[in-house]
């Protein structure tokens, strides 16, 4: 998918059947992919890897 737009790359993630790949897409359809969502999903990354392995 190299350099495509974000959302040209959404339906394709969904596709996966990966938990990890949909919610990537959901985000994309409903905020974007900028700095902001990148840095919100990296915080609810590392909050459910403390919760789930700390």
């Amino acid at each position: 998918m190299g350099n495509k737009d974000p959302e040209d790359k959404a339906p394709c993630y969904r596709q996966t059947g990966l938990f990890s790949a949909a919610d990537v897409a959901q985000t994309i359809n409903e905020y974007g992919w900028g700095a902001d969502q990148v840095e919100e999903r990296e915080q609810r990354m590392i909050t459910w890897i403390r919760e789930k392995w700390g």
